[in-house]
């Protein structure tokens, strides 16, 4: 946990580690950012499991003694974001959500991830290919040498182990968002998939406070493509939705 202020739990996507929201540290200055590794990923130990990952989250709450917070998922973190926020809707002050999925949609589907390829390359123990199988696919194309670079290194350091696992699902639908009464901010990045783009205007218009905000001039990890005008939302937003409801407090 870093910083003072209103909680905000953020979940990074599939593939990538807490790491990949270095460029919303920041933010630490007014907010205490809480950053974990989900299962499957980076540091963490548990076993790779998508359907308990909301309890997961709230679990890290109750660890910190946070009785109401915000979460902000990214990608497959939403996903989780969305899950816990249904499991526990009086403790989510508000939901932000980056280039996230929704199933049960019409209309086209994101670009393939090349898993069998990855998960051959996983089983071999061989993560140079593995990155190599998966670096080029449009959701991991950023801007700049240092985003490309922080992102090459969370890559790099990904073992696969998620998709040696039985996997298991966490459906979220248009429907499941309809009773969510707190806040509900969807991001997508201009160049984002037409699938995850179609996803944000879905989640708010099914989300009785849903907003949508397009980030210009970035692509699915528009956190890292555009983090000056992501951080200038997420801080928005965080004064309206959680800031005022309690003074900031130092945690362990």
């Amino acid at each position: 946990m870093l910083g003072l202020g209103p909680p905000l739990i953020l979940l990074h996507g599939w593939t990538l580690d807490r790491r990949i929201f270095a460029p919303q540290l920041p933010l630490s200055g007014r907010m205490q950012l809480v950053l974990i590794d989900r299962r499957g990923f980076g540091q963490s130990s548990a076993p790779p499991d998508l359907a308990r990952e909301p309890d997961d989250v709230l679990a890290v709450a109750d660890a910190l003694g946070l009785d109401r917070f915000a979460i902000a998922g990214l990608s497959q973190g939403a996903r989780v974001a969305m899950g816990a926020a249904m499991k526990a809707p009086a403790r989510v002050a508000g939901l932000f959500m980056f280039g996230a999925p929704l199933d049960g949609l019409d209309g086209p589907a994101d670009p393939p991830a090349p898993v069998v390829a990855m998960r051959n390359a996983a089983a071999a123990g061989d993560r140079k290919a593995l990155a190599a199988a998966w670096a080029n696919h449009p959701f991991l194309q950023v801007q700049g040498d240092a985003a490309r670079a922080l992102v090459a290194g969370i890559v790099a350091d990904y073992d696969g182990h998620d998709l040696l696992a039985e996997p298991t699902r966490l459906p979220v639908t248009a429907a499941d968002l309809s009773g969510l009464r707190l806040p509900v901010t969807a991001m997508a990045g201009e160049r984002d998939s037409a699938h995850r783009q179609l996803a944000a205007a879905r989640i708010v218009a099914s989300a009785p406070a849903g907003r949508l905000i397009v980030i210009s001039n970035a692509g699915h990890l528009c956190n890292v493509d555009s983090p000056d005008a992501v951080n200038a939302q997420l801080e928005q937003d965080m004064s309206v939705s959680i800031g005022s409801e309690s003074a900031p407090k130092q945690l362990p």
